[in-house]
């Protein structure tokens, strides 16, 4: 079965679904800091331009999430502390955020407020399983969804039919999704992941992510980047409770059909995930 998606095919997929453009913000900073000499100081002006991305970075990097000793006071201490492609990492995720938000919309705000929760719980998971980068776990955290917010605005009943999706045993998310519409919101994500140039990794992890099974039995007990972010981001689904919050489900119908694969990759065993839970309620998660 296929698991990635094929370019050629996207302008059927998308089915006349307008991917929101790359902010100037994130672009001026991919241009800056793709230059010989970068320096961390006009990267730092670019994004205290834009008060509200400026205060929601330094809003996430001083959460107990990314565990930083010390408060961090400005743009230029969260760069030097957590490094360049780190903090871009996270303003391109929070301006996703700004971007694809809508305060009028009731299931918007349901939905980013699930995906914050997955994203930190996904730095919580990668500092507990020591693999892949925090603000890596955090952004995919955030953008792995991104196609919802698309699909929302695009057919008026998806929600019922993500709902749906989510309470069934047997059938994949996205198998529901395109029975419905012949896309699915990982298209979505990846190709707006695509246009605003994230790490190829990312990228693929976005596109697979409710393809797990697949991706974790193909070269079994081969660790590669990819399937660490992606077991990252399935347990931190899992762990914060995203089926239910988002999904109005009481079962997560689909770690149940991908659980084994994950702990068998990871390490990890059913202690472990409830010692996670533990963790995410002290923390106001789930």
């Amino acid at each position: 079965m296929q698991t990635t998606i094929d370019e050629k095919l996207s302008q059927d997929i998308l089915r006349g679904i307008v991917i929101p453009p790359c902010p100037q913000i994130v672009a001026d900073i991919q241009i800056e800091s793709a230059m010989p000499d970068v320096d961390i100081n006009v990267i730092a002006g670019l994004i205290n331009r834009d008060a509200g991305i400026a205060g929601s970075v330094l809003k996430a990097v001083n959460s107990p999430f990314f565990g930083l000793s010390g408060k961090v006071k400005s743009v230029p201490h969260a760069v030097s502390l957590l490094g360049l492609s780190s903090v871009i990492n996270i303003v391109t995720a929070l301006s996703l955020k700004k971007v694809l938000s809508d305060e009028n919309v009731t299931a918007m705000n349901r939905f980013w407020d699930t995906a914050t929760d997955v994203a930190n719980t996904a730095t919580i998971v990668s500092k507990y399983l020591k693999m892949g980068a925090s603000d890596e776990a955090y952004s995919i955290g955030l953008f792995h969804d991104c196609g919802i917010p698309l699909m929302m605005l695009k057919f008026s009943d998806y929600m019922k039919v993500i709902e749906e999706a989510c309470a069934s045993a047997d059938q994949r998310i996205i198998d529901i999704e395109n029975a419905h519409y012949k896309t699915d919101h990982t298209v979505l994500g990846f190709y707006t992941a695509k246009a605003w140039q994230i790490s190829e990794h990312i990228c693929e992890v976005i596109s697979i992510h409710h393809c797990s099974n697949n991706v974790f039995e193909t070269n079994r007990g081969v660790k590669t980047p990819k399937k660490d972010l992606l077991a990252v981001l399935k347990i931190a689904e899992h762990v914060s409770a995203a089926y239910r919050t988002l999904g109005g489900c009481h079962v997560d119908h689909e770690w149940e059909q991908i659980k084994e694969n994950v702990l068998d990759y990871t390490g990890l065993s059913d202690e472990d995930i409830m010692n996670l839970i533990d963790e995410c309620k002290e923390h106001g998660i789930c």
